[in-house]
């Protein structure tokens, strides 16, 4: 069945019906013929397709970036989706000339999403940092180039914005005012606000069949893409304000908490726990932007390392049923066999909690 989806795509406002489980990537080039992002891999590994995926949230409009080949499309309800084409102005900006003039571009097909990574770590980031900026593109990949050049290039841009000396504290009118970005990028927010206000809830399908929930959808849309389209799937987007609290010396995570997510609550709260080799080790940024803590539980995979660790810290998991009555289970119990859990046919994950570690206590994680 398919579901109504309203978003904005760049500059365009976009109001449409599709199967819920279309990649946006098929979406940005077959439907709407946005080459510049590529399709490679298919599998969010080599980055080529990733796009800028803005939110409004409490603290405003956010931007991530995302694998667009493995991103449901229901996902993008009420957001704004960026692709390379949605950067471009009539001159280059500073990151796009500096890949030119340090030949970081051979074949070209990598450099769309190398683009957007930087673009989204300089729209998250306070101050730039080499290391870190280097990081945010640890998810792109590139076979020809090789990486000296693209590091120099990153070197440079750094160089390059902090002699701009802007003073304006608004990253966005920032980024603007040094041709990093267009100027429709300001009137996002106020569009993006009206269409939510219309917005009531993104649970459509059909009154007799019961649909299938999925969270983050990261390893299903590499193994069962087909099976995905066929099916009668609910990408939830009804999730709650705050994700993640502490009660009575507990760590309640709600299930649509993104692994990213969880690295910067841990960072800015936690951070005695020491999850920092955890976090740098579990995938991409585009797919810990994308993949979700209820997902990566409920996959029931051996090879899932938030699985493993959560095991080790007496985790439970928190169910609710479609009458809203919930069970809890200890993460142990949950699993009864490969790919199969502990859960009836109308239940989902809620939360997933676990002990505070004391601070007398150590945390390690090997891998």
């Amino acid at each position: 069945m398919d579901s109504e989806i309203n978003f904005i795509l760049n500059d365009q406002e976009i109001q449409t019906r599709i199967n819920p489980s279309t990649v946006l990537l098929d979406y940005i080039r077959k439907e709407k013929k946005l080459t510049g992002t590529k399709e490679v891999c298919k599998e969010g590994d080599c980055g080529a397709c990733s796009v800028l995926l803005g939110e409004l949230s409490q603290e405003g409009l956010k931007y991530k970036t995302i694998n667009s080949c493995i991103f449901p499309i229901q996902k993008i309800h009420g957001k704004h989706v960026v692709t390379v084409e949605g950067i471009n102005q009539i001159n280059l900006n500073v990151i796009q000339q500096e890949f030119v003039n340090q030949g970081a571009s051979q074949c070209g097909f990598c450099t769309p999403g190398f683009i957007i990574s930087l673009i989204g770590y300089l729209l998250n980031s306070k101050k730039l940092n080499y290391d870190e900026m280097i990081n945010s593109i640890s998810g792109n990949i590139c076979r020809c180039t090789g990486y000296n050049s693209i590091k120099k290039s990153v070197s440079n841009i750094i160089n390059q914005i902090n002699s701009f000396k802007l003073n304006n504290y608004n990253k966005l009118d920032n980024l603007i005012e040094s041709n990093i970005l267009p100027k429709y990028f300001l009137e996002i927010e106020q569009k993006l606000a009206k269409i939510n206000s219309k917005i009531i809830d993104n649970l459509e399908f059909h009154k007799n069949i019961q649909p299938i929930f999925i969270s983050g959808g990261t390893d299903l849309f590499v193994q069962k893409p087909d099976v995905l389209l066929k099916s009668n799937v609910n990408f939830n987007n009804i999730i709650p304000k705050s994700k993640i609290s502490q009660i009575d010396s507990n760590l309640i995570i709600h299930s649509s908490t993104t692994i990213e997510e969880l690295k910067d609550y841990f960072l800015k709260n936690l951070a005695n726990l020491n999850f920092t080799k955890l976090f740098k080790l579990f995938a991409s940024k585009q797919i810990r932007n994308s993949a979700t803590i209820g997902g990566n539980i409920v996959n029931a995979s051996p090879i899932a390392d938030l699985a493993i660790t959560l095991l080790a810290l007496n985790a439970k998991v928190n169910l609710i049923n479609s009458k809203n009555e919930y069970r809890t289970i200890d993460l142990d119990k949950f699993y009864l066999n490969y790919k199969k859990c502990n859960m009836n046919n109308d239940e989902i994950i809620d939360t997933i909690s676990f002990p505070i570690t004391k601070s007398h206590q150590i945390f390690n994680f090997e891998k």
